[in-house]
């Protein structure tokens, strides 16, 4: 039997059209699309508003796909986060460093909330009431609130690419959480701890110079990773950084391959941690050589990043303020920027940025400085009013 109807695509959509009939006017739906190499065909009428049969073919689409998704397997989120993070390893995307400390931050933050949930049960709504009390309740900056995020957002991302699911949850989420510590130290601070660093009696030779290394502006990995191959003297090439997951590799880019000039104090501070790793080396049997570690534990194994942390957080309990590696960059750009005279290209070259606008960043200034600075601005306003 013929269609007794004429039918009329709609301008909004062409795959719904509408028709007269005896009482008024009704809609159609009617359209096909392809899931897994088939074609799915979808057709229904009589709807009574465009925005009914709209709304029908939105449903009826996500039920096909969702249909097809679970005939294919219903992936847990956990399920799915070992997929994900081996295909990362598999594909050179992540280090075997990398993928320990995602594999840290998955089980620390999402498995015990997230991992039984199905992919497909996980609402944008859900994950944004979660995260918000999870940050509040666990008092997270906000800087850790995005990093959750993003690693959710990326599992989800990748099942929506396989066509485990029809259209990623985690989109525009709000990530709350407390603002970060602050980095900055003062002049006074700064002359605390390389007095710290001289006359502390509980520091030995390794420590000493593992913080003169850092007020130089080396990253926490890259002094942990300093050979004595690298030390020339009056100047330390950092061309290689160790993590704390025991892995040695090349610094992280170009830019922080670099050549870093040493005050004589700090050659001195360095040979004395080279000779005390020298007996170090012996004791455990076998002589130092160029390529090992200038900073080494009593055993003789490296004095990996931990061991840093570990002495700062000693060093801010000793002067009884917050002081870590990082900051020490941080100071080193704000008070070399300060100097007159400096050159801010030789400055982003010791810190390793590739562009002055990333050390010129770390510059945190001070309130010393902001008092210089006015007190220069109004004596130069008064010799020429």
């Amino acid at each position: 039997m013929a269609n007794k109807y004429t039918y009329t695509k709609e301008k909004r959509d062409p795959q719904i059209q509408w028709y007269p009939t005896k009482q008024g006017k009704r809609w159609r739906v009617k359209f096909a699309f392809v899931v897994r190499g088939k074609a799915v065909h979808i057709e229904k009428q009589g709807f009574r508003s465009f925005d009914e049969a709209r709304a029908f073919k939105a449903k009826a689409y996500d039920n096909e796909m969702e249909n097809r998704v679970t005939v294919h397997k219903r992936y847990t989120v956990d399920d799915y986060w070992r997929i994900y993070a081996d295909n990362k390893v598999k594909s050179g995307a992540w280090r075997s460093s990398t993928a320990y400390a995602r594999e840290q931050g998955y089980n620390a933050y999402l498995k015990e909330y997230w991992g039984k949930v199905l992919l497909k049960d996980v609402t944008r709504l859900e994950y944004q009431n979660w995260l918000s009390d999870y940050v509040i309740k666990h008092d997270l900056a906000k800087s850790t609130s995005q990093h959750i995020t993003a690693m959710m957002g990326g599992i989800m991302s990748d099942a929506l690419v396989n066509e485990l699911i029809t259209r990623n949850p985690i989109k525009k989420i709000r990530n709350s959480g407390r603002e970060p510590q602050d980095l900055s130290l003062t002049r006074k601070q700064y002359d605390q701890v390389l007095d710290y660093m001289r006359y502390s009696p509980s520091l030995n030779a390794t420590q000493r110079g593992v913080i003169v290394l850092a007020a130089h502006a080396l990253r926490r990995s890259e002094v942990a990773g300093m050979k004595l191959k690298y030390f020339h003297g009056d100047y330390v090439d950092v061309l290689g950084q160790l993590n704390g997951y025991g892995d040695y590799t090349d610094v992280k880019s170009v830019a922080s391959r670099r050549s870093v000039p040493l005050t004589k104090e700090a050659r001195d501070i360095l040979l004395e941690a080279i000779a005390r790793a020298r007996g170090i080396y012996l004791l455990n049997g076998r002589p130092m050589t160029d390529d090992d570690f200038i900073f080494v534990n009593d055993s003789g194994g490296p004095f990996y990043t931990q061991y840093i942390t570990v002495l700062f957080k000693k060093m801010s309990k000793d002067l009884e303020f917050h002081i870590a590696p990082h900051m020490l960059r941080h100071a080193f750009s704000t008070f070399a920027f300060s100097l007159e005279g400096a050159n801010p290209r030789d400055i982003s070259n010791i810190m390793g940025h590739k562009n002055v606008s990333m050390s010129l960043y770390y510059n945190l200034g001070t309130d010393d400085g902001k008092r210089e600075l006015i007190d220069k601005l109004d004596e130069d306003l008064r010799s020429n009013g």
